[in-house]
């Protein structure tokens, strides 16, 4: 593989133990519009004009260095207190469709992402998404700790 141009096709599983109730973990990656609240370098926006389909349809911009990728995301399929599934399309015939869930833990619970990108950004866009783990995982783990007592 060479540079994001070259890469047509990416397929990733992504996972990651958050030290958070899962009820807690649900709630904030199925609030779609509070992602850009914890999520550095995201922006998102509700899709008034979205398809009438029971997904929820938001406009998302993530930002990786100095670049930006725009992004249509519609998200669905919930289960309830379990996951979703995520479709999004960009400029340049970039694409991704992934499915989250989550995995009850003593300590907290396991969000896995399963993920396919395709075009000539799925690289950055696999990358960010990783990105997108470590950062509900830091933003929860701190909420929790707060929460706790634990952190003035």
């Amino acid at each position: 593989r060479g540079g994001d141009g070259d890469v047509t096709r990416r397929a990733e599983a992504l996972a990651v133990l958050v030290r958070a109730p899962a009820g807690l973990v649900y709630a904030v990656l199925t609030d779609v519009d509070g992602w850009d609240v914890w999520w550095p370098g995201c922006t998102t926006s509700r899709d008034p004009g979205g398809a009438d389909d029971g997904d929820d349809h938001h406009h998302l911009v993530l930002t990786a260095g100095r670049r930006r990728i725009r992004l249509h995301a519609a998200v669905g399929g919930w289960r309830h207190d379990r996951g979703a599934r995520i479709a999004a399309t960009g400029r340049a015939g970039t694409s991704a469709a992934g499915e989250w869930w989550l995995e009850p833990r003593p300590d907290g619970c396991v969000v896995h992402l399963l993920v396919t990108a395709e075009g000539r950004r799925a690289d950055r866009l696999v990358r960010l998404l990783g990105s997108w783990l470590q950062a509900l995982k830091d933003h929860l783990e701190l909420a929790v700790a707060v929460a706790d007592g634990r952190v003035p």
